[in-house]
């Protein structure tokens, strides 16, 4: 109907996304610019536990993935658990508004300039991704990353081992996160150029 259903309201300026945070009660989370994680009951609008700050302004949206939620307060990501206390925290250079995702126990992350795959379970970082280019938004598949650069250039990363598998080179900044289909082996995106585009992506190997 558009009616409203609640509102509540912080302290803060709001840049980044809000996420839905699965656990015992369904919650949305949103990060403010004090890098505080603010929460509220996704039904009633009750917020959660007073937040307290997690260091630098949180832009991008917050992520729960095996029992903890990730949050990015520049210029770092950190776990915490259900009752809000920190698991682990990695430096990561500058996050930015990217969404994380979570494949097999590995969080991948921008960590601009670069895209960074960092261990679920203790935050170790598993490798990082450094290019000329500056790292804007990435897709995640089954074998591989998808990174659009600021350049146009769009480059496949090898998930295990963070190596460069090919290079694709459009006309104008990618932007939004590419998609990637395991089951054709294509990649789609969309570049400032106006264009769409599909490509084929492959497995490792071939």
């Amino acid at each position: 109907t558009g009616d409203e259903r609640w509102r509540n309201e912080t302290d803060r300026v709001l840049r980044a996304d809000p996420a839905v945070i699965e656990g015992a009660t369904r919650m949305v989370g949103v990060g403010d610019t004090g890098g505080r994680l603010h929460t509220f009951d996704a039904a009633s609008g009750e917020a959660g536990p007073e937040p307290t700050s997690l260091g630098g302004e949180i832009a991008g949206p917050a992520l729960a993935a095996d029992g903890v939620v990730l949050v990015v307060p520049r210029p770092d990501v950190v776990a915490l658990a259900a009752d809000g206390h920190e698991v682990w925290r990695t430096a990561t250079g500058e996050p930015n508004r990217v969404p994380m995702v979570v494949r097999a126990g590995v969080l991948y992350v921008d960590a601009s300039p670069d895209l960074g795959a960092i261990d679920l379970a203790n935050g170790a970082v598993r490798w990082r991704y450094t290019s000329p280019a500056v790292v804007v938004t990435f897709g995640v598949g089954e074998h591989l990353a998808v990174a659009g650069m600021h350049t146009g250039e769009v480059h496949g990363i090898d998930l295990d081992t963070g190596e460069r598998l090919w290079r694709y080179r459009t006309n104008e900044s990618v932007r939004g996160a590419p998609v990637i289909d395991d089951a054709t082996g294509l990649a789609y995106f969309a570049g400032l150029d106006g264009n769409v585009y599909a490509i084929e992506v492959g497995e490792p190997g071939e």
